[in-house]
């Protein structure tokens, strides 16, 4: 799971607020959903569609949408993926006006699928340099995480897919459908597909009430317009990367409230959610800072990325393969902070280089249990993961120690 996440500054001075926010990531945020592409092979080609960068493009097949003797084509009205080997169809989308995406089809099978059959749901976020699982359908009983294709005995099935996928590539964004079915009278048949990019809007205490409506947007009990007057607010937005603030001539004491970012919850829907950051509070008096010049970090949330940590060290994530099929685990949440230096190489900082901090959120697992909870950033110490089917949870961390 993507999410929102603030700072708010408050510089004192005698009958002077001055207020800036730092937007990036924050658990509790709204998401809207808005379809950027569609296809339904009516057209009965690869050039149809709306939204799409390019051409639907095959591999390992013909790259001809209406013969019927390759493994990929489309079939009276229908996109008929079947044996024999692999093969993979897949089509350019720009998500980069987008938090993260999803895709939604419908799907039927037909014919006596083995467990040794596979249809892969994948993206790529650099136009195929690498592909990521997003979700895996497998013969007629499935190992554990992945999706049934054609359950035993009646050797039927349909159903709606949704699964979401990072929109962390933009413009260089594809999907595609990669088969590896073993005989020619199985098949996998794809319709009526959307892309649905995913914004955000703010609601920094998750009461459901948008920042713009809500009159306590960090519900302390303290009217905005008597913390952050509306003529004296500077917004700025999470970027990835160190953004710098100066302490006002005047001011006497800083007030930061501070939100970590939320880890990647399940891509299924009704099973288990990521994270929350945690929060941290501070009032600092300005005689106690050793520089004016501040840096700020704003974590990034939680993605299905894998092999390098999040902006804020969000934890990296992996893939683990059970059976010839991967299950992507997600990043957690990246911290929040104020400091002196740098935190992108958090080794080499002294702890008299920090100021605050508020950690990120754990990420759950793709297939994971229903009513499970990864373990939230916390403030003082993080909080455990709950899954009461699992053998062992995680644990948060302290101030001293990770969990």
């Amino acid at each position: 799971m993507t999410s929102k996440l603030p700072y708010a500054i408050k510089n004192n001075s005698v009958l002077k607020f001055i207020c800036i926010l730092f937007f990036g990531f924050f658990f509790s945020s709204l998401n809207a959903q808005v379809t950027i592409a569609t296809e339904d092979w009516s057209a009965n080609n690869y050039t149809s569609g709306t939204g799409w960068t390019g051409d639907w493009v095959e591999a390992d097949d013909d790259d001809n949408a209406t013969t019927n003797t390759g493994k990929i084509f489309i079939n009276a009205g229908e996109l008929d993926m079947q044996g024999v080997g692999e093969a993979w169809l897949g089509r350019v989308v720009n998500v980069s006006a987008y938090s993260s995406a999803i895709l939604n089809f419908t799907f039927r099978c037909a014919g006596d699928m083995e467990n040794d059959d596979f249809m892969f749901i994948e993206y790529t976020p650099d136009l195929g340099a690498n592909w990521f699982i997003i979700d895996t359908f497998q013969g007629d009983t499935a190992s554990s995480g992945n999706l049934v294709m054609c359950p035993n005995p009646d050797n039927v099935n349909s159903g709606t897919y949704s699964g979401s996928f990072p929109a962390n590539g933009g413009a260089n964004t594809a999907i595609r459908f990669r088969s590896n079915i073993s005989a020619a009278d199985e098949d996998f048949f794809i319709d009526n597909i959307t892309v649905q990019g995913v914004t955000q809007a703010e609601d920094n205490d998750g009461d459901g009430v948008l920042n713009g409506d809500d009159l306590d947007d960090d519900n302390d009990g303290i009217l905005d317009t008597v913390e952050c007057p509306s003529s004296e607010k500077t917004v700025f937005s999470y970027t990835g990367s160190d953004q710098t603030y100066t302490v006002p001539a005047g001011a006497t004491s800083i007030t930061a409230k501070i939100w970590g970012a939320g880890g990647r919850g399940d891509t299924q829907s009704g099973r288990g959610v990521g994270g929350a950051g945690g929060y941290t509070e501070i009032t600092i008096p300005v005689s106690d800072l050793t520089s004016n010049s501040l840096i700020l970090t704003v974590g990034q949330g939680g993605n299905s990325s894998t092999g390098s940590v999040n902006y804020g060290n969000g934890g990296a994530g992996l893939t683990h393969t059970n059976n010839g099929a991967s299950r992507n685990m997600g990043t957690g949440g990246g911290m929040s902070a104020i400091s002196y230096v740098t935190l992108v190489n958090p080794g080499s900082v002294s702890t008299s280089d920090l100021i605050a901090i508020a950690g990120g959120g754990g990420s759950m697992p793709a297939f994971s249990n229903a009513n499970t909870n990864a373990g939230e950033g916390g403030g003082t110490s993080g909080g455990n993961a709950t899954d009461n089917d699992a053998t062992v949870n995680g644990f948060g961390g302290s101030q001293s120690a990770g969990g």
